[in-house]
């Protein structure tokens, strides 16, 4: 969680972070910043505290320059499609995202359009059915997924059950 004593470490936490509301939607003011400028944007990132902001790490996680992420969606722990979400522009630089206080960077953000596709990855499959078992008493759990573009593995963003 963002606080306004937290001091990051550049070794720990790499040149950019990402932060976002607790209760967000659709990507709705998500950030993208330099962690030197986390603690000056405390205020007007959690709106002079009454916003609770999860910070995380910046994954890059384009596919030849496109943001791209995934949905798994299972029901009772069975997968009833896995689909591959990317931007339909190129992203821009980090820097320039990282100095637009309005810069766009979740990667279900609609703004450039978005190219749906089915993915049938059985290794993103495997990790939406393994978060799904986390939470048993969900019928249905829909699970964003992201590849990290320098290592290739898995990372689950975001769990949404219901």
């Amino acid at each position: 969680m963002l606080s306004p004593d937290l001091v990051l470490d550049r070794e720990t936490w790499g040149r950019y972070v990402v932060l976002k509301p607790l209760h967000g939607k659709l990507g709705q003011d998500v950030r993208l910043l330099r962690i030197e400028d986390v603690a000056a944007r405390y205020p007007e990132l959690t709106l002079d505290g009454r916003r609770l902001m999860v910070i995380q790490p910046y994954i890059e996680h384009s596919e030849d320059g496109y943001p791209t992420e995934y949905r798994v969606l299972s029901l009772f722990g069975r997968v009833l499609y896995c689909a591959r979400n990317r931007w339909g522009a190129p992203r821009r630089p980090l820097e320039e995202i990282a100095s637009d206080p309005n810069g766009i960077i979740a990667s279900n953000d609609k703004t450039f359009g978005r190219v749906r596709t089915v993915c049938n990855d059985p290794e993103i499959i495997a990790l939406g059915e393994q978060t799904h078992s986390a939470f048993p008493e969900c019928p249905t759990v829909a699970v964003d997924i992201i590849r990290d573009a320098d290592t290739g593995r898995l990372c689950f963003m975001e769990v949404n059950p219901e």
